[in-house]
């Protein structure tokens, strides 16, 4: 998903979401279309909605929380 390069589009309640929950291999289908409403960019989900978080993106999430984000003051799109 490269939430990395997607992280200043998300709105504060999805970059909530991922911080409180770094542990996370499979995104809800209600994450995926907020980051999908954010970034403009369908991601590849499974056959429930779901969307597998890469390595990478999972280090990305981690590396947020253990750093305490600050999480972005945008609203959602939608």
């Amino acid at each position: 998903m490269r939430i990395k390069e997607q992280w200043d589009q998300l709105d504060g309640a999805t970059q909530q979401w991922l911080v409180s929950n770094p542990g996370c291999v499979l995104l809800p289908p209600s994450v995926v279309a907020a980051i999908g409403r954010a970034t403009k960019v369908d991601g590849q989900t499974g056959p429930h909605g779901e969307a597998a978080l890469s390595d990478e993106d999972r280090t990305f999430i981690r590396s947020k929380a253990h750093a305490g984000a600050v999480v972005s003051p945008r609203r959602p799109n939608g």
